[in-house]
């Protein structure tokens, strides 16, 4: 029987801010327990620039043609680890830090179900704009007609989802998102619960016939009883494969992602592809015909993971009182401190008129230069995520680019 390796699936991490959206800031790194199933089914993985790719053997004779040498299993499931090696990639990307402060991680998975177009993204598919929320700048969601905007002004229970003043055009991409994110903890795990002296405890793993996490596990200590009156209770979860589960405490539900390496090793997220969805869902890793989706050398099961850019107020500083003006474009304007049209009024510095998308490919924002040498007025520098200290935070949770020029 001949034989030859095609791709299973890939997984390519796009980046908004990178001109040609090739992230490249991960190092991906298979768990232990997926090493050893790759080897089990005669695969292999790659990682290729920003692309994950797995390559399985196949078989190339008459009706079984690119079905798979060694059978999957639906109880299969393949964990890879992110690990981000490029810090500036905090600077550029639109994720909210103090989630982190929380234990929470990145998740990614094919049961996301996220299909746009042709696009089969891992994220969670974005919720639809809710006058009822409230929303504080960063958060993206959908507005009717299929748009992603992102809040750039707290807001909540108004329909003004078109106000340009609070929300910001992203266009209809499927973006990572706060709800990409789940705790992440170790198998022996403290969780924080209501007070109380006695706690039952229930742990949910996946039904692969439901899709859903209501497949109870017996664990042995599912009854804790305490003295005293406690809100810290510790739950052994030893028995677990690293995966997610739902832990519920005393009737309250805790999604998280249980894995030892995760944790202890501080990975940025994880990506977790499941054996068990089937065709017709686009998500399935085989055909209706139990065949790879690489089926010629532009079709191939291909997912997505697209992180949104930053976008940030600009403020450039002007120490040596020289510039006049900064001249923007797209909508953008930059207001002078203190905001005097005299030209002959010196000026502190100058703040973007609202936030501005950072971008690998720069802006073009002109500066005028009183008595400037050479005729030409010159472009402002644009914000340098290698630069410490560049990004701020207010306690709005606005972003701001400080950014000193030498005029």
């Amino acid at each position: 029987m001949n034989t030859r390796y095609k791709i299973f699936f890939m997984v390519e991490l796009l980046h908004e801010y990178c001109s040609n959206l090739q992230c490249k800031d991960f190092t991906i790194i298979p768990s232990a327990e997926t090493l050893e199933l790759l080897r089990g089914r005669q695969m292999i993985y790659k990682v290729v620039g920003n692309k994950l790719i797995v390559l399985a053997k196949v078989k190339t004779d008459g009706a079984d043609e690119n079905k798979l040498f060694v059978d999957t299993d639906p109880e299969d499931k393949f964990l890879f680890y992110l690990d981000l090696v490029r810090t500036e990639f905090n600077t550029v990307t639109n994720y909210d830090p103090d989630k982190f402060k929380e234990k929470k991680r990145f998740y990614f998975s094919n049961r996301s179900d996220n299909l746009t177009g042709t696009e089969l993204h891992l994220t969670t598919r974005l919720e639809t704009f809710e006058t009822t929320l409230t929303y504080k700048p960063g958060d993206l969601v959908m507005k009717p007609a299929g748009k992603v905007i992102e809040c750039i002004k707290s807001t909540q229970g108004v329909f003004n989802h078109n106000d340009d003043t609070v929300w910001h055009v992203r266009e209809g991409a499927q973006y990572v998102s706060a709800a990409d994110m789940i705790g992440f903890t170790t198998r022996t795990s403290t969780f924080k619960v209501a007070q109380a002296k006695v706690f039952v405890i229930k742990i949910f793993g996946l039904d692969i016939s439901t899709n859903q996490y209501t497949r109870q596990i017996t664990v042995e200590k599912n009854l804790i009883v305490s003295e005293e009156d406690t809100k810290d209770i510790q739950v052994d979860l030893s028995i677990l494969p690293a995966g997610r589960y739902i832990v519920e405490i005393n009737g309250v539900k805790y999604d998280v992602f249980v894995d030892d390496a995760a944790v202890y090793s501080n990975m940025f997220g994880v990506i977790e592809i499941f054996s068990h969805i089937t065709d017709p869902n686009k998500f399935s890793l085989l055909d209706g015909d139990k065949k790879v989706k690489d089926k010629s050398a532009t079709e191939w099961l291909q997912f997505r993971i697209l992180f949104p850019n930053r976008i940030a107020f600009w403020k450039y500083l002007t120490p040596k009182h020289r510039i006049v003006s900064i001249s923007g474009g797209s909508g953008y304007s930059f207001i002078a401190s203190p905001n005097d049209p005299d030209p002959a009024v010196e000026k502190n510095y100058f703040e973007s008129n609202k936030p501005i998308p950072m971008l690998e490919t720069p802006w073009q924002f002109k500066m005028n230069v009183d008595d400037l040498a050479n005729a030409r007025d010159p472009f402002a520098p644009n914000p340098d995520p290698v630069t410490s200290g560049m990004l701020s935070r207010t306690t709005t949770k606005d972003y701001y680019c400080t950014i000193i020029l030498n005029y």
